[in-house]
């Protein structure tokens, strides 16, 4: 579910409301029934049947409209079948979007890492990463790879697992986030990946890329909420409208959308 959220102050008949949600529904991902999940009843990626995930999808957008949102969304095969059919879409996404995987489908490791250090790849890459055994004194006092996995008291170090014997901590595997010399099939961002392989890292397997254009979406409402709090500092009367931005924020912040 790709998500546009955005205060809106025009009167026209699709954005008649404060607040409205732009959603765009992958077919497959929200089990829409359409030709391109015909035959498909469970969707093995989410572990879900197909009618379950569009039941859920439509309860979320029931949802956002009875909370008094407009919600305009759009599927897949929709989308599709629009940029066939209307030439304005295919002019206006070949004037407007140019980005390196636009026009391939696959293209190799070392393009992909050499796209990601030069800037012109911007995303999420899932990969597997690791620190070489040369650097490994260099970041011995902060592993930097950051990431959530189980771990039982034989994964620590040795003052640390007699610790924890002692006080009787950890008596079983648990998930827990920790600093590692490794990440298999870790999602980075690539901001972060290109530091690491600035740093010495190296990656070993690339899994999968997802593009995004670099656009600060969220600067109006990061914008607004920054001003509300200076002005309910200034003035107790509209703390209220403070409190409301930063609830808001919250519920979105935890809501789930990419």
């Amino acid at each position: 579910m790709d998500v546009c959220w955005v205060p809106c102050g025009c009167n026209s008949k699709v954005c008649n409301t404060l607040f409205s949600w732009f959603i765009f529904l992958g077919c497959w991902w929200h089990g829409h029934p359409c030709y391109l999940t015909r035959g498909q009843e469970i969707n093995e990626r989410r572990q879900k049947p197909m009618k379950e995930l569009y039941e859920e999808t439509m309860a979320t957008t029931q949802y956002l409209r009875d909370q008094g949102y407009t919600v305009v969304e759009i599927h897949e095969c929709e989308w599709r079948r629009q940029k066939k059919n209307n030439p304005a879409i295919g002019q206006f996404l070949e004037d407007n979007i140019h980005r390196t995987l636009d026009q391939k489908r696959t293209l190799p490791k070392k393009d992909i890492l050499a796209a990601i250090k030069n800037g012109t790849l911007f995303g999420v890459v899932e990969c597997d990463i690791h620190v070489p055994e040369h650097l490994k004194d260099h970041f011995s006092e902060m592993c930097p790879i950051f990431k959530n996995t189980q771990i039982s008291r034989d994964d620590i170090g040795e003052y640390m697992k007699g610790f924890a014997e002692e006080q009787n901590l950890m008596p079983g595997p648990r998930r827990s986030l920790i600093g590692s010399f490794f990440g298999e099939r870790i999602l980075l961002a690539t901001p972060l990946l290109n530091w690491y392989l600035d740093h010495g890292l190296e990656v070993t397997e690339i899994y999968q890329v997802v593009e995004y254009t670099p656009d600060p979406c969220f600067q109006a409402f990061g914008e607004q909420v920054s001003n509300a709090r200076c002005e309910g500092d200034a003035q107790a009367r509209i703390q209220v409208f403070f409190w409301g931005c930063q609830l808001t924020k919250k519920v979105w912040t935890r809501g789930g959308c990419r």
